[in-house]
């Protein structure tokens, strides 16, 4: 039995000829076609619906003669189609003129499902069946919204041939490895593409070209080493390797700069409150930002803990939230922790957290903590394989991680978290601030602190402390609460989908 599989359909035409090529399609007269409804009151071209099998099979397509061709040219219309299939991994993309079929797409490798039902060795076989031997890695790239999606269509209607989907990590590992590959065959170091039918020897569509052209036209990566033109197509130059080894990876090559995240530093706030409230504010924006333990299958951090005058230990951030980073590693960040992002050049690498402590007797004890993002297919792998890496001795499982921490390849850039962090900062600051100016409560900033640090106060303690009645303790409670929920969104996608999205502002 045939799968069923969803469409949206976009029409040209008399208000009257599309509303009866729509009353058709709704009829009995296609009986595989489930519905044909208004795709929203913003657009009165566009609808929707499913079918069984193929929006090509259910209308016979391919017959001029057929029911649905026949009407489209009496009615004078224009229609383009996407439709969808995901049990078969199948997409298709058709634009009829009147009489004519003037674009017909098929791909039979437009993978969709939930990465949360699927093992590494199932994703294995995904990559090398419907990513035409694409790594793991870029498989797991395409992880969007709690699917893995690559292959198949931009649904765009410009009554155009398609595009492939944008930015679909597993088509640009294909296309550079194609490129690579010439680049190294070439003898010269120079390698061109003459014309679409290179393109389509090597197995690449009209749409998965012309993605690829909209991706180097779009992308600074690789700026010096590929040129794209008419005659040749595409010329590559021998710095693609380079561009390619490089390619969606931060630079380790260099000591990285700290610019901080916070305004100031907790050791310049004093005695002012607000100072205080923005700082605490600052960082829950930070910690929630960056705790996979809320995000998704994929996102985790690689962690290095470097109290100042002691070497080194590695950890991971994955299922755990951030405090437990903290605890675990005997950390006193509750006294004062200052964020900074780790940058080489204008790209973000990391997060660093300077938490400030003290020994017994005012000795400062200062620990950096320093957060990398591991790319979707190294956090994923990382996250199947944590038991095993737990199960290591202590100096195992330290050498695993500090490698894991240090390679590059395993890991990504941060400048899109970065960014929302930043605006995410700004939005919460904003609130907190405004807030703390409407409660003008004697103490607030000082007994949110307390009840963070330690176990609550009893209510006749609070009394004694801030002389406050119920009236003001609800409206602390509000304060407390909602600041809260304004720092716990989140983050976006530094995939170069999310959907982050999710790709994704998250």
């Amino acid at each position: 039995m045939a799968n069923t599989g969803r469409y949206s359909m976009c029409i040209r035409g008399t208000d009257e000829a599309i509303e009866e090529l729509r009353a058709l399609l709704n009829s009995d007269a296609f009986p595989s076609i489930y519905g044909c409804d208004n795709f929203g009151f913003d657009e009165p071209n566009r609808f929707s619906g499913e079918f069984n099998g193929s929006f090509l099979n259910s209308v016979d397509i391919y017959d001029e003669e057929s029911l649905f061709r026949s009407t489209v040219a009496q009615l004078g219309l224009e229609v383009e189609v996407y439709g969808q299939e995901v049990g078969s991994s199948y997409e298709e993309h058709f634009v009829i003129e009147g009489d004519s079929l003037t674009v017909d797409e098929q791909d039979g490798n437009a993978f969709d499902e939930p990465i949360a039902d699927l093992t590494l060795d199932e994703i294995d076989e995904i990559a090398k069946t419907y990513g035409m031997g694409a790594s793991r890695d870029a498989v797991i790239k395409a992880y969007d919204n709690g699917n893995i999606r690559f292959g198949g269509y931009e649904w765009n209607f410009n009554f155009a041939p398609a595009y492939a989907r944008e930015n679909d990590p597993v088509l640009q590992e294909r296309f550079l490895k194609f490129l690579e590959d010439g680049v190294k065959e070439s003898g010269t170091g120079i390698f061109t593409i003459s014309d679409a039918a290179d393109l389509s020897e090597a197995g690449f569509t009209q749409a998965q070209a012309m993605e690829m052209f909209r991706f180097f036209d779009e992308s600074d990566a690789f700026r010096s080493s590929v040129a794209i033109g008419r005659d040749p197509f595409i010329t590559c130059y021998p710095t693609l390797t380079d561009d390619i080894k490089a390619f969606g990876h931060p630079k380790l090559d260099q000591d990285q700069e700290l610019v901080p995240l916070n305004e100031r530093s907790i050791l310049d706030c004093g005695e002012d409150e607000i100072d205080e409230v923005k700082h605490a504010a600052e960082n829950s924006v930070i910690a929630a930002d960056i705790d996979p333990s809320r995000f998704n299958e994929v996102d985790a951090f690689a962690v290095r803990i470097n109290e100042h005058g002691s070497e080194p230990t590695y950890d991971l951030l994955i299922n755990q939230g951030m405090a437990a980073v903290f605890d675990q590693n005997n950390v006193d960040y509750k006294s004062g922790v200052d964020w900074a992002l780790s940058m080489n050049g204008d790209s973000v690498t990391g997060f660093v957290a300077t938490c400030h402590g003290a020994w017994p007797g005012g000795v400062e004890r200062v620990t950096d903590i320093e957060f990398r993002r591991l790319t979707d297919g190294a956090g994923f792998a990382a996250r199947q394989d944590l038991e095993r890496i737990d199960e290591l001795s202590d100096e195992a499982r330290n050498a695993e991680l500090g490698n894991l921490f240090e390679d590059a390849s395993k890991l990504q850039p941060s400048d899109s978290l970065a960014e929302f962090i930043r605006s995410d900062i700004q939005r919460t600051v904003e609130f907190a601030v405004s807030e703390y100016a409407h409660e003008q409560t004697l103490g607030v900033d000082d007994w949110r602190i307390e009840a963070a640090r330690a176990d609550v106060i009893g209510d006749e303690e609070f009394n004694r402390i801030f002389g406050v009645d119920d009236d003001d303790r609800m409206g602390l409670s509000a304060f407390t609460g909602e600041l809260k929920d304004a720092a716990e969104h989140k983050h976006g996608d530094d995939s170069i989908s999310r959907n982050e999205p999710e790709h994704d502002g998250r």
